[in-house]
Order: C-alpha cells, then structure tokens, then sequence
C-alpha cells in the first residue's frame, strides 16, 4: 500500500512555532515592562480622616514598598494633586531598602477643608521615585466630611 507522500508544510507545522513566538514576545515583553518597585496604598485603621484645630482634613494610610531591583534604593514621596495638599511622612526609615524587602511607611495628608468637595470623595495623585530617577504614580482618595 502506498499513501501519499508526506507533506512538510502543512498547517500544523506552520501554527505551533507562530503560536510559540508569539507566547515568548509576549512573555519578554511582560518581563522588560517590569517595575523596579511597587508601591500599594493601606489605608490606616480607624478613623478614615480627622479634622485639625483650623478645619483642615487630614487623612492617614501607610504606603507599602516593595524594592524589586538588585541595589539599595531610597525613595521619595509627594503629591502631585490636588496642589494645596500637604504630605507628612511619619516614619522616614522605611523610605531606604534593601533588594527584596518591603516596608510600611505611614503617611498622612492634609488638605485645607475648602478644597474637600462636597461629596467628601477627592482623588490624589501621589509619586513615589527611586534613587535611580524611576517614578511609579498612584491614585488614592481622600475622605472628608460630606457637606
């Protein structure tokens, strides 16, 4: 019995190493869009914001650090929105890492009590840079009394 001859291209053959390159791109594409450290807003617990002898609201949550590169790094911290908000960092020791570690900072912003909208509800933008001039941003949203 003789068949047909075997074919090399066939559709098959063609898919799977096409379906590979694409899984390998995608794959080193993740890995080299990697962050060098992560940064994750805790909020505190309890109260979610208090007022200050002026009617400022302050908000207090802890910022979780994450240093995945391979070198010692600092890091600063400020926020970016709204302008009028003041940034108090309460422990400054957990702004320096080692590679692999991670630290809770705590943090509490201030906003002058006109800036809080009505609905009590403002978002923050907040940027965290490493010494090596890497910057991540994050949202956060302050809490206040709803008018």
């Amino acid at each position: 019995l003789q068949g047909k001859p075997a074919r090399l291209l066939r559709p098959r053959t063609m898919l799977y190493p096409i379906l590979l390159l694409g899984i390998g791109i995608a794959f080193f594409s993740v890995l080299s869009t990697k962050y060098a450290f992560d940064v994750r807003p805790l909020r505190a617990g309890g109260n979610p914001f208090s007022q200050g002898p002026v009617g400022e609201i302050r908000n207090s949550f802890r910022l979780r650090i994450v240093n995945r590169s391979d070198l010692r790094q600092s890091y600063a911290i400020e926020v970016v929105q709204p302008a009028e908000a003041v940034l108090t960092v309460v422990d400054e020791d957990g702004l320096t890492l080692d590679p692999g570690h991670t630290s809770i900072v705590p943090l509490m912003i201030e906003v002058p009590r006109g800036v809080m909208p009505r609905s009590g509800r403002l978002d923050a933008t907040i940027r965290i840079e490493d010494s090596n001039g890497i910057q991540r941003s994050i949202e956060y949203t302050l809490l206040g009394p709803r008018a």
